[in-house]
């Protein structure tokens, strides 16, 4: 099934925090490209950007409860990657970002991940309230 990607999500411009990395002869698979499931590592790496970036709390631990890829171009070694990372909707206790991966200026793949916070050392959810809203609110971009 194709789902469109709104044209502002494959524009760098888009996203308010960068991160690189780069690509390793063990992304590849036998195709000579990178896996499809390494991507998802490429996104970690701009989330752990962004958390770092932000400062979010420490008290805060994200945890996944879905994530979408959609892929529109290979990416084979060698190569040095840009992840682009933004805040797309924020809930009560479930923050969305999208992200993208940037390959020579051109977007490769677009990510959108939901988080739910929860507190570190209970597990109970947290609600998104004004301190962690207003960080997390500095890198919102509305689709």
């Amino acid at each position: 099934m194709s789902r469109r990607i709104s044209e502002n999500l494959l524009e760098r411009s888009f996203y308010p925090l960068w991160t690189k990395e780069k690509v390793r002869f063990t992304d590849m698979d036998a195709n000579q490209h990178v896996h499809n499931s390494v991507y998802a590592v490429y996104l970690e790496s701009g989330r752990a950007h962004m958390r770092a970036t932000l400062k979010i709390p420490s008290y805060c631990s994200g945890r996944i409860v879905q994530i979408e890829m959609n892929y529109l171009r290979e990416v084979r070694y060698p190569a040095e990657i840009n992840i682009g990372t933004a805040v797309t909707s924020l809930g009560r206790t479930s923050v969305t970002l999208t992200q993208a991966i940037f390959h020579n200026g051109t977007c490769s793949a677009v990510g959108k991940t939901v988080y739910v916070y929860v507190h570190r050392d209970t597990g109970q959810k947290i609600v998104i309230e004004e301190e962690l809203r207003a960080i997390l609110m500095s890198a919102f971009r509305e689709e």
